[in-house]
Parts: structure tokens; C-alpha cells; sequence
């Protein structure tokens, strides 16, 4: 199957359990952008630095959203967001929009550093299976999971930082930190039982 350059007709139906967060793969980052400006400097920083890294420090060959959507043409699957709109799972439109929410809405910041915190924290250990099962297919695109698996670490604590200068620098809620770590554990974690069920129906 060729991938879709975004125009022309669509070469044929993608299984909808291949679909699954492709819509935050293909925009990933983007939303966490507004928090920038709610943070106290020190905080900032901190999660300005994971940014740093998200958009590929500039690079756009090393930015995590276009190394996904190299994955996506290699896989045969569009590289549009636009279009897995109508194939996307309700759970996994939820995890998107909660990163919108807790980086824009929500009424403090320190929702979106816990879930932030969370999301860093357990994708070292969510991509090793598919990071190996990347690998050995021999998927060039292996590297949008490994990328993952060596940054990571790094962003975790980088979030760590985060909410400790907060602590240090304004007011911390740390009640607010810890519901917006169980909610993006409740809400990824919801998002992916969908997922995988969707593939589940689609296997042959």
C-alpha cells in the first residue's frame, strides 16, 4: 500500500485498529505549547527544555511528530491527522484533548505537570515492546519508538525539576500535580485497552 501525500484519492481503507493515535502522533508536542507562558521562570525552563527536544531543537528531520509521520508512510498509513479523524477511538480523541485542557484550560498549571509527568514516566516503559517489535521488522521508523526509549529519561526528570522549582518559586498545589498524574493514567490508559481492542476486531 503507498502512503498518502495528502492528496489525491485515498489508495485504500486502513484498518481502523491501525489507526490509534496516529492523531497525536502526527501532531505531538503542539499542544503542550501554551503551558509555557502560565509557568513561574524556573519552572518554565524545565519544561522548556523538554520542548526543546519535542520539536527536534529545530530540526524538523529530528521532531518527534515528523519522525512519526515517516513511520506512518513507512507503514503504508496517511500522513495527514485529518485523516483519521473518522477512524479515531472517542478514548484516544480524550487523551488528546487533555493535554489541550490542562495546557490551556485547566484553572492551574500544575495539572498539566502531572500529566506530563506521568505520560514521560511511562512511555520508557510502553514503547519497549514497540521499539523491539519495530526493530525486528526491520522498520526504519523503529526510530520514532527508540528516540522515545533514550529522550526520556531525561524529560522525566526534567518534569521532576519542574514541579520542585514550582515548589520553590510560587504556591504549588500538590494535590493538583497528583490528580493530573491518576487522570492522564486513567485516561491513557483507557485509550489504549480501546486500541488494542480495535485491533483485536481487525486482526484476519
Amino acid at each position: 500500500m503507498r502512503a498518502r501525500s495528502g492528496r489525491g484519492p485515498h489508495p485504500q481503507p486502513v484498518p481502523r485498529g491501525r489507526r490509534q493515535f496516529a492523531v497525536d502522533g502526527l501532531t505531538e508536542s503542539e499542544s503542550f505549547l501554551p503551558i509555557v507562558w502560565r509557568l513561574p521562570r524556573r519552572a518554565k525552563m524545565a519544561v522548556f527544555r523538554v520542548l526543546v527536544d519535542e520539536f527536534g531543537c529545530g530540526n524538523l528531520d529530528q521532531a518527534h511528530f515528523n519522525i512519526y509521520r515517516e513511520l506512518a508512510g513507512e507503514l503504508g498509513l496517511p500522513q495527514d491527522e485529518r485523516d483519521y479523524l473518522h477512524s479515531t477511538n472517542p478514548e484516544t480523541f480524550d487523551y488528546v484533548n487533555m493535554f489541550f485542557w490542562a495546557a490551556t484550560r485547566a484553572p492551574r498549571p500544575e495539572y498539566f505537570l502531572g500529566c506530563l509527568c506521568y505520560l514521560e514516566s511511562s512511555i520508557l516503559y510502553a514503547f519497549k515492546c514497540f521499539a523491539d517489535g519495530a526493530t525486528r521488522l526491520g522498520l526504519q521508523g523503529a526510530r520514532y519508538y527508540t528516540e522515545h526509549l533514550h529522550i526520556d529519561t531525561f524529560h522525566a526528570k526534567e518534569l521532576h525539576n519542574a514541579i520542585r522549582e514550582f515548589d520553590a518559586e510560587a504556591d504549588l498545589q500538590p494535590a493538583k500535580v497528583w490528580t493530573g498524574f491518576m487522570l492522564a493514567s486513567q485516561i491513557l490508559g483507557a485509550a489504549t485497552e480501546a486500541a488494542v481492542a480495535s485491533a483485536q476486531r481487525t486482526a484476519p
